[in-house]
């Protein structure tokens, strides 16, 4: 991919996710939708990685909601989800120095990092009045509210969460380096059930960037509240 020509801060300006519209009603679904499509599909090919687009335009990716009734309960949430991940896990690469095995996967990790929700959730109602909108050069507060009846899809092939992510990456032929999984698969760091606590620890200790990819994940879930 063409990241390694780019400097820190043009990483930066042109990963930066861009204000989308608000999700009032179905109607402007398919707006925001196309908006997120459109900013994925260009730091796929920015990254080489066009296949990843692709593989998530023919699933769910862009409908489902980040969580059932926690942050982003609201379809297309689980794509601003990711995304701001993935600027966030850059910011933090950029200003911290981290130092990775590919230089593309602060970006792979924070976009690919819960595809166990692709079709995880069932959406049900008309929204009403829910408002996606974000901007991450502002750090804007997302302010979102009811309409949207959203339950749990429990019809899954694979168990868990981080282990669903890594599990359906791989069977949809996503290429992925060892650090890459370990990012993905622990990115929920110690908020997971006490018996894979010392995985979690091996994991870190031997890939430090698994700690940032937890801290991507929780400053984007419940500072920038999406």
């Amino acid at each position: 991919g063409a990241v390694g020509l780019m400097t820190d801060s043009d990483m930066l300006r042109h990963f930066a996710p861009k204000a989308v519209k608000e999700v009032k009603n179905k109607a402007d679904y398919d707006i925001v939708k196309d908006d997120l499509k459109d900013y994925v599909c260009d730091m796929c090919d920015i990254l080489g990685r066009h296949e990843i687009y692709e593989w998530l335009a023919s699933t769910s990716f862009f409908d489902m909601p980040a969580s059932h009734n926690r942050h982003g309960s609201f379809p297309t949430a689980l794509a601003q989800h990711s995304i701001l991940v993935a600027y966030n896990l850059l910011r933090f690469t950029v200003s911290n120095r981290l130092s990775w095995k590919n230089p593309e996967s602060p970006l792979l990790v924070g976009l690919l990092h819960d595809a166990c929700k692709i079709d995880g959730y069932v959406i049900n109602g008309n929204g009403e009045h829910c408002v996606a909108a974000f901007d991450c050069g502002n750090r804007m507060v997302k302010a979102y509210s009811g309409g949207w009846n959203i339950s749990y899809n429990n019809v899954q092939l694979f168990p868990g969460h981080g282990e669903r992510s890594v599990l359906k990456l791989l069977s949809a032929g996503i290429r992925l380096t060892d650090e890459e999984i370990a990012c993905i698969r622990y990115h929920m760091g110690a908020f997971t059930d006490k018996s894979e606590w010392e995985y979690y620890k091996a994991a870190a200790k031997k890939f430090p960037n698994v700690l940032w990819t937890h801290q991507a994940d929780i400053v984007t879930s419940y500072i920038d509240n999406i």
